[in-house]
């Protein structure tokens, strides 16, 4: 629908230090290629509906770059590195290297987001480091095709339609009545069509912050990623000035154990609808969390696309279906580099193209837990995206020292509270 869309683009950047063998990082890399049938397989309509091309083999170069001490190209190259790919065009996975000096490069990694999710790209990596110290191993058991023929034969099975039929009344229930708009207040007039063009903005809880935050989640018998959505749906409530809050995620999708080797696509989207009414506790607001949000992953196999179709929603171009925010804990298992003696650190790249409105990525480290807030630009100025981080630090400060806090008096104070103007020319004060 849109060829130049970078926004499911899957850039990997990062710096690597030490002494790199250019040769040996290539073939390690087209070992890998050849390794998955999900990096050799392009996509074609046939007889007007899209089918999966596998090739035998596939043409694969890596784009090696020497900046030397112009450091100003780096940012240009891989600018022009991540670019659109053509989906009926195999591989839809590229690599780079950019060379400041005989011990200092740049690696980039970019793929297209309909082969590969964030699991697969821990076995991209993994595999690449055995490749690249010359450990040898065959090829998977299972491809990608295994799991999408298994689907087809699937569908067709009557305990498989009788459990789809059960996951459908669940979610068509969910959203009897419609599905809520929400009102965030934004800095400009939403676009008619969306520009998917976006930036990020990157903040941290202390490692104090992250252990009262773990026991109070034990406390509440309850997962980190229900007690960071539920703080996270608060302070949109208060935001948008609204009661029923739709926040999207991603299930993982490998429920069995012969998937988690494929590359591949695998990742469904789920939309998880709550209530934080102003006038309840907030604890019990994350128990009720809680039970949604283990309903929904129990339900996860019912493709949200359908669940688009189902519900019959008018489809605005400015606006995606159902939730226009996401909350994602990223927890794949994406390995340390252990090249001999080669150190991978940050490059500091920073996305350009936003999925959706603001969507708030959390990562467990040992420090603490890294946020990172992706923001549809057209819509958003970096300062209230700044003002969005500080008020969700706010509410879970405030649900730490007290998990029975009544929703009502949570305040946030940055900024704004569901107001509903343009707030383009509101200061901050910070």
């Amino acid at each position: 629908l849109d060829p130049n869309n970078k926004s499911y683009n899957l850039p990997l950047v990062g710096l690597l230090e030490g002494d790199i063998d250019r040769d040996r990082f290539e073939q390690a890399f087209k070992a890998v290629v050849q390794r998955h049938e999900s990096f050799r397989t392009a996509f074609i309509f046939l007889d007007g509906a899209p089918r999966q091309r596998i090739f035998a083999e596939v043409e694969f170069e890596v784009e090696f770059h020497d900046v030397g001490d112009d450091s100003s190209l780096e940012g240009k190259i891989i600018a022009a590195f991540v670019r659109p790919f053509d989906l009926s065009l195999p591989p839809l996975i590229r690599a780079g290297l950019i060379r400041r000096n005989a011990t200092v490069h740049i690696l980039m990694i970019d793929t297209h987001h309909s082969i590969i999710d964030g699991t697969s790209q821990g076995i991209l990596m993994n595999d690449l480091l055995n490749y690249y110290n010359d450990q040898a191993f065959g090829p998977p058991p299972l491809q990608y095709k295994d799991y999408t023929q298994w689907q087809e034969k699937r569908n067709h099975d009557p305990q498989w339609i009788r459990a789809f039929c059960r996951q459908e009344r669940y979610w068509l229930e969910r959203f009897t009545g419609g599905v809520p708009l929400l009102d965030l207040p934004l800095d400009f007039p939403r676009p008619a069509v969306r520009t998917f063009q976006g930036n990020d903005h990157g903040f941290t809880t202390d490692s104090k912050t992250t252990a009262r935050l773990t026991r109070m989640a034990k406390g509440e018998e309850v997962t980190l990623f229900m007690a960071l959505l539920a703080v996270f749906s608060v302070t949109i409530s208060k935001l948008a000035g609204t009661e029923d809050v739709v926040v999207g995620t991603s299930a993982a999708g490998r429920t069995h154990a012969d998937l988690q080797g494929i590359v591949g696509m695998f990742v469904n989207a789920v939309a998880l609808r709550n209530f934080p009414r102003r006038d309840r506790l907030f604890n019990e607001f994350l128990s009720e969390v809680k039970a949604n949000t283990l309903a929904a992953f129990d339900n996860q196999d019912y493709q949200f696309e359908t669940l688009v179709k189902q519900l019959n929603l008018h489809r605005n171009p400015g606006r995606n279906p159902v939730f226009d925010v996401m909350m994602v804990l990223n927890n794949e298992e994406i390995p340390d580099l252990d090249m001999p003696g080669i150190a991978l650190g940050d490059a500091g790249y920073r996305r350009t193209s936003a999925q959706i409105d603001l969507k708030l990525r959390a990562y467990e480290r040992r420090s603490g837990i890294f946020f990172t807030i992706e923001y549809d630009n057209q819509l958003f100025r970096p300062r209230t995206i700044e003002m969005f981080g500080k008020n969700f630090l706010e509410v879970l400060d405030a649900v730490l020292d007290d998990p029975a806090i009544v929703i009502d008096s949570i305040a946030i104070t940055h900024g704004l509270s569901a107001s509903k103007k343009d707030i383009s020319s509101l200061e901050f004060g910070f």
